[in-house]
């Protein structure tokens, strides 16, 4: 079991960019470009994500499970609300988004378990919530999360 804090990376340091904005995957490059209020994931020039509300997404961790890279990406979507996640799963012939989660917690704990990946935060009552992303799915404290 790997262990991380927010701030922590299963990464070597050449992975990122200074500024966190790109990424180098087995299906590409990922790019996050824009600005606050309208930021877009791409790979290799292609738009990922439609236009959203984010002011401003970055890479936080990648993981290599087999033959994918997971790539968790904090999307900070609002003043009030600093830091939700999702995941992009990369393998060389398929890039897919999770759903957003989070609970706006800016410290949660990261922990890789094998082919599991599990985020522990608290939610804005101070509640433990739980995410696992296994098996290409991301559940909520064992509720499978379904795409919006």
């Amino acid at each position: 079991m790997t262990k991380h804090g927010l701030g922590g990376s299963l990464l070597c340091a050449s992975a990122f960019a200074d500024d966190q904005t790109t990424l180098t995957t087995r299906a590409g490059k990922l790019s996050i470009t824009g600005d606050a209020g309208n930021v877009s994931l791409f790979l290799d020039r292609k738009k990922l994500t439609t236009e959203t509300d984010s002011m401003g997404m970055s890479f936080k961790n990648k993981f290599v499970l087999n033959d994918k890279d997971v790539v968790l990406v904090a999307d900070g979507v609002s003043a009030t609300c600093q830091l939700n996640f999702f995941v992009t799963v990369a393998s060389k012939s398929d890039v897919k988004i999770s759903p957003s989660f989070g609970t706006c917690d800016d410290g949660p704990q990261v922990i890789q378990s094998g082919a599991r990946i599990m985020l522990r935060m608290k939610d804005e009552k101070g509640r433990k919530v739980k995410y696992i992303f296994e098996n290409g799915v991301i559940s909520e404290n064992g509720k499978i999360l379904k795409a919006e």
